[in-house]
């Protein structure tokens, strides 16, 4: 008889990887906007879960430097210090719409929190 505290494991999460390749995260998505004719098709499909880790802590990177930047530009070209305030609190903290691209197949997931570490 099972206890009532014992939980079965009921998740829809990605299969473990017998080929070595990512099957989530950033690769799921990107394969998912672009038709299987295009000529970037077969190098998604060939994507490590680490490459596809270091990926998407590259463009949430890249997002968040964006956001320095233009509140940045709020701030010195408008003259406009409490709304450059508000842009980069209600910019940056929505990093985290970042994370789904990242694949939990491979310890490289952990790299989402580099991007505080960037910011500071």
């Amino acid at each position: 008889e099972k206890s009532k505290f014992t939980m079965e494991s009921t998740s829809t999460s990605n299969p473990p990887l017998s080929s070595g390749l990512s099957t989530g995260g950033l690769t799921t998505f990107l394969a998912s906007q672009i038709s299987s004719e295009s000529s970037l098709y077969p190098y998604l499909n060939r994507l490590t879960p680490k490459t596809n880790n270091i990926a998407a802590a590259l463009v949430t990177i890249l997002y968040v430097k964006i956001v320095m930047e233009v509140g940045m530009l709020i701030r010195i070209k408008f003259d406009l210090p409490e709304i450059s305030r508000k842009f980069i609190h209600i910019c940056a903290c929505s990093y985290v719409v970042f994370w789904p691209l990242f694949d939990v197949d491979h310890w490289g997931w952990r790299l989402n929190a580099t991007v505080p570490v960037v910011m500071s």
